[in-house]
């Protein structure tokens, strides 16, 4: 089996995996990560936070949001750039429009940004490893995105969080030379700093 083929297959199982949880589960899910969203200093810190609005199970940020919005930190949706993302402000009142993979995202009136500019990024994915790859969904747009953040420097903003229930989880994962790490996985479970 090829490493194309692996990680299909890791995506194929933990998508269905993910898809299966009932809305009560994946409720419980997301407040438990906003509870220790509340103890990740860099979250607290930040002054513009990307977050991600939820498609097929994934775990759902809104909670987290909501606390962003609470504290008065500066909220950020991703948007489509050709193969890369901007990120334009998202408050209660945003107006949105679906983008060509028919996500939600701001209408382009709306304040924007560059990656460069955001202090923290809570990120969707797939799988993860405790060494902070991730497995996304395939298109690579957090890793072009981000690719000014390879290699890592201890101080380098802005700081990646991905978001995923503990069976997410993969014993190891083999980055590609393009993908990038993330500094932190949040689960309902456990904040695991990488």
């Amino acid at each position: 089996m090829t490493r194309s083929d692996n990680l299909q297959a890791h995506r194929q199982q933990l998508r269905q995996q993910r898809a299966a949880l009932s809305e009560a589960e994946q409720v419980r899910a997301a407040r438990s990560v906003r509870r220790l969203a509340l103890r990740v200093p860099a979250l607290s810190r930040a002054e513009r936070i990307a977050v991600y609005l939820p498609m097929g199970g994934e775990l759902d940020p809104g909670p987290c949001t909501e606390l962003f919005w609470q504290r008065e930190q500066a909220v950020f949706l991703p948007c489509l750039e050709g193969d890369t993302l901007g990120f334009r402000r998202f408050t209660p009142d945003t107006e949105l429009q679906r983008n060509r993979f028919d996500i939600p995202e701001p209408v382009d009136t709306a304040e924007r940004l560059d990656g460069r500019d955001l202090d923290a990024v809570l990120a969707p994915l797939v799988g993860f490893d405790r060494s902070g790859n991730r497995l996304g969904m395939g298109g690579g747009f957090y890793d072009r995105t981000f690719a000014f953040l390879t290699p890592r420097k201890r101080l380098q903003r802005p700081k990646l969080f991905g978001l995923a229930y503990a069976f997410q989880e993969i014993d190891k994962l083999e980055p590609a030379d393009w993908d990038v790490p993330v500094d932190g996985i949040l689960t309902p479970n456990e904040y695991i700093r990488t």
